[in-house]
């Protein structure tokens, strides 16, 4: 079945200071420009003809058939790109100036959008920017950029709303503990998401910790006896913030491992499968701006469903929430409790004994 084309592409032929070019337009603007000779111009329209065929068959660029895939020293960087377009500023302060392609994808963008939201913008404020990104996005995508946001103009042009997510429970992390994995990317893709689950780091930090991320102090405990304790340290990526949360055996164990090394972008295509094969298959839904996705859980689990277990289970187990938030390294509690926790809210038993109990001597 022939797939409707999302661009609307164009060539066309032109004379400038005495040299002809092939002129290739993408929604009415040039994205592409060759000199070519006149004498061979039945050749280009041929081949400009046979590639918008491929591209209605399979949506493959014209760009990417007639030119080849851009080698990743053609790339400029993320922030030198957007400077030229002079648009995305704000998304280079929410990600750091060394943000890469193949990290936008579409997890990075709907967390942009959470953080918009977190520094107080108004509704109009958040939509100039997410319009601005998108703006730099689809010029990308024109020059055959490796964008890994497939969907990132339907997360960008969202009506803005909470965002409703998963996070795994307790007996789901036990599946996944006790699921192993021959292939060494997909076991390297199941330790380093536990030890985001163990540990609350973004996928930038968890990534990088490694068994010199442990040190251990003293403490004394409720009898004045002195006890060692050991904990994980680690400056921030994004926020450029110190953040230290107890280091249990589980973690010291699989921080000793020798995994190997994942993009964001590959690590999101290859944890969905692990949670799935590990049976982390409970019918779950997400809701993201008014849109409501329904399914097995593995369909939902990102980088960042790591983070958010993190904070759902320590909550669910009766952890302050102030601890929770320090461990996360949040400024406020309110971003914790906005944007984090998705469990139901915490219930004393007894409490609700006292209010909803039956009490059948009562005559009413």
């Amino acid at each position: 079945m022939a797939m409707i084309p999302q661009d609307n592409y164009t060539c066309r032929f032109g004379l400038r200071k005495d040299k002809w070019y092939q002129i290739i337009e993408c929604n009415g603007k040039q994205c592409r420009r060759r000199p070519i000779d006149v004498n061979q111009q039945f050749k280009y329209e041929k081949e400009w003809e046979e590639a918008i065929v491929v591209y209605r068959r399979t949506g493959k660029s014209p760009l990417e058939t007639l030119f080849g895939t851009p080698s990743k020293t053609d790339f400029i960087d993320f922030k030198m790109f957007a400077k030229r377009l002079g648009k995305a500023s704000n998304f280079i302060v929410f990600s750091g100036a060394g943000i890469k392609w193949d990290e936008i994808d579409n997890e990075k963008l709907y967390e942009y959008r959470d953080w918009l939201d977190n520094m107080g913008y108004a509704t109009n404020s958040q939509r100039t920017y997410m319009a601005s990104l998108k703006q730099v996005l689809d010029k990308a995508r024109m020059l055959g950029y490796p964008l890994a946001a497939k969907d990132y103009a339907k997360i960008l042009f969202e009506n803005i709303g909470r965002c409703v997510n998963v996070y795994l429970s307790m007996s789901e992390l036990t599946l996944l503990e006790a699921c192993h994995f021959q292939d060494e990317y997909m076991e390297s893709a199941r330790i380093r998401f536990l030890i985001g689950c163990f540990t609350g780091a973004r996928f930038s930090d968890y990534s990088r910790l490694r068994e010199a991320s442990i040190t251990e102090g003293e403490y004394l405990d409720s009898n004045g006896v002195i006890r060692t304790s050991k904990h994980i340290q680690y400056i921030s990526q994004k926020t450029d913030t110190y953040c230290k949360v107890p280091c249990s055996s589980k973690v010291e164990n699989l921080l000793k491992r020798n995994l190997k090394n994942l993009s964001r972008g590959d690590f999101n295509r290859l944890i969905p499968e692990v949670c799935r094969i590990a049976g982390v298959t409970a019918n779950s839904f997400v809701i993201r701006g008014d849109k409501k996705e329904e399914g097995e859980k593995w369909n939902f689990v990102t980088s960042h469903t790591a983070r958010r277990t993190f904070a759902n289970n320590l909550y669910m187990l009766g952890v302050p929430i102030e601890t929770i938030s320090t461990y996360l390294g949040h400024s406020s509690i309110e971003t914790t409790m906005k944007n984090y926790i998705m469990c139901p809210l915490r219930i004393s038993e007894f409490a609700l004994s006292k209010y909803f109990g039956d009490d059948k001597g009562q005559d009413y």
